[in-house]
């Protein structure tokens, strides 16, 4: 075989590729050995997540004990709580409380984030600080949180300070979720810078925006009234309270929430009946995407730290938890240290705000629900209109409950108060007066019937969740008809925080806050045997001297 001679010029060129190739594989080598060890499990050792593998990580890791290890929530391989989530058992999370400063400064109000792929992750070095979690604004349950972390199931907060008294104390914001096999620990924790860049490295996936998050269980959160006057009434009233400038027109500067996340709630578990809740979620925040207990438990599987920008997190037993230690105060008549009100709102309504801060969400519901009549049911600055005032006819509509087979006025009541609502028609022919079953209305039918309504009237129960969709004026006004020694302060509550006057009526009497019953001296707390009765009485005459008295000037109803 011939030898081939090659110049001098070309064998320099081959020594030069050969040292080139030999580089480029070493490098490669290097970053796979980096970047996805998995230790022995056998020796009890713990998932590295990529990024924990780095010197800074080693450095700290050195410091630590098998304590603080575990604390960190390095958990082995074999681990049970990687089994709890596989198995559809509820996740862990995590919220905080603001001390101090953040490293990284952002403004409290705006969305400043861009979303480009490039900015799909945050790192910090070894002579850059890991930013630390700011406290934005707090209130017992619910609690508003920048550069939270999430592991494995766990939000962290990271601080410079980690001692007692640095943050509100972890029960007020955040619980188990109503499950006792959960500890509060495995939903939430605060560690060190030291011990952060133990646990995630160098490195975290990038969450965006602002993340509502609702740490409830299924039990609170399934119907229409539970989920909308509640769940996301009170997320959303805690975070308007970083714009309290929000004009009776509905104008913020509050961005959208970018996702929903309610990791314990399994994705088919959160719909009513009438299927109403998706409906005023996607109404209100048409941009906001979902996220339930199955995909909560996907993120956590994949083992990676992330990175969230913002959390507005709610937890309705953390909100009661709060209150059953300090003594809560009765919104009935003002007594501190009995029972009072056991509703998480009261506890977010707390917080700073406008008073007009329902009036988005109420806005977008609405223009939502009447697409090209919205012009008609939504107040704007285009009307000229004095914010407050209204102008136009009065509507009146009564919710039956007559076929539901609970709660219920008597029959023979319930005939008189249809009757004399329609005599109130005749005598004033400008007015309307509706008498309706909400189940026989599609959504759209009952958000715009509401949005026109001056007066909602009706039994105890969902329908009266309508009110949150009515225009708050000097007129509007709900009648709530309960049983005579029965109350609950649920719709009270709502109606006074949108600026709607409330009535709780007892047969021919009428109360209105604060001269409301005490709920300590009620039967049951107000729960009694009556509070479900299909005889609930009412006076037609007095019911209809109240509307008169809300909607007619005083020498006018003379």
């Amino acid at each position: 075989m011939p030898i081939i001679r090659l110049s001098s010029s070309a064998r320099r060129d081959l020594s030069l590729i050969a040292c080139c190739s030999l580089i480029l594989i070493l490098l490669v080598e290097f970053r796979y050995s980096k970047s996805s060890t998995v230790l022995d499990r056998s020796n009890g050792d713990y998932y590295a997540t990529g990024p924990a593998s780095s010197p800074e990580a080693a450095a700290s890791l050195e410091g630590l004990d098998a304590e603080e290890r575990e604390l960190l929530g390095h958990v082995p391989a074999s681990s049970p709580r990687r089994s709890k989530h596989r198995s559809g058992g509820p996740s862990r999370l995590k919220g905080h409380h603001k001390h101090g400063s953040s490293s990284r400064t952002k403004p409290p109000t705006f969305d400043t984030h861009d979303n480009k792929i490039g900015s799909s992750r945050v790192s910090w070095g070894r002579d850059e600080k890991i930013p630390l979690t700011d406290l934005v604004a707090h209130a017992p349950g619910f609690t508003i949180l920048d550069n939270v972390y999430s592991l494995n199931g766990t939000l962290y907060i990271v601080r410079s300070d980690t001692k007692p008294g640095s943050f509100p104390e972890v029960r007020t914001m955040i619980s188990n979720a109503g499950n006792p096999r959960l500890s509060i620990d495995e939903n939430m924790r605060i560690i060190s810078e030291r011990q952060a860049i133990a646990l995630f490295g160098s490195q975290a996936s990038r969450v965006e925006g602002t993340t509502f998050l609702c740490n409830d269980d299924e039990s609170v959160i399934s119907d229409y009234y539970h989920f909308t006057a509640e769940t996301l009434f009170s997320l959303w009233r805690a975070y308007s309270s970083l714009d309290t400038s929000i004009s009776p027109y509905g104008e913020t500067r509050l961005p959208q929430p970018r996702r929903f996340i309610a990791p314990h709630i399994p994705t088919s578990r959160w719909r009513d009946y009438a299927n109403l809740n998706p409906y005023i979620l996607h109404a209100a925040f048409p941009s906001t995407g979902l996220e339930f207990q199955g995909d909560w438990v996907d993120r956590a599987e994949t083992l990676r730290p992330y990175f969230f920008d913002r959390v507005v997190l709610g937890d309705r037993n953390a909100a009661r938890n709060a209150g059953a230690t300090t003594g809560r105060t009765n919104s009935n008549n003002g007594k501190a240290g009995e029972e009072g009100i056991d509703k998480a709102v009261f506890q977010a309504d707390k917080m700073p705000k406008s008073p007009h801060w329902w009036m988005p969400i109420r806005n977008n519901v609405v223009t939502f629900a009447a697409g090209e009549d919205a012009d008609a049911l939504v107040q704007a600055k285009k009307k000229r209109q004095e914010p407050g005032l209204t102008t136009a006819p009065p509507v009146i509509t009564y919710v039956t409950r007559q076929q539901w087979g609970k709660r219920m006025l008597r029959d023979s009541d319930h005939t008189a108060l249809v009757d004399k609502l329609h005599e109130l028609k005749r005598d004033n022919d400008d007015w309307e007066v509706n008498v309706v079953q909400l189940e026989e209305l599609s959504r759209e039918e009952q958000i715009r019937l509401a949005a026109k309504t001056t007066v909602l009237l009706g039994v105890h129960g969902a329908g009266l969740t309508s009110l949150l969709w009515m225009q708050p004026t000097n007129q509007t006004t709900v009648v709530e008809f309960l049983a005579p020694g029965s109350f609950s302060e649920d719709f009270e509550i709502v109606s006074r925080m949108v600026g709607i006057k409330h009535f709780t009526v007892w047969g021919d009497k009428s109360m209105t806050y604060p001269s409301l019953p005490d709920k300590s001296k009620l039967p049951s707390r107000g729960r009694s045997l009556e509070f479900d009765s299909n005889e609930i009485p009412v006076d037609a005459d007095a019911v209809v001297a109240l509307i008169k008295r809300q909607l007619l000037p005083a020498e006018e109803e003379a």
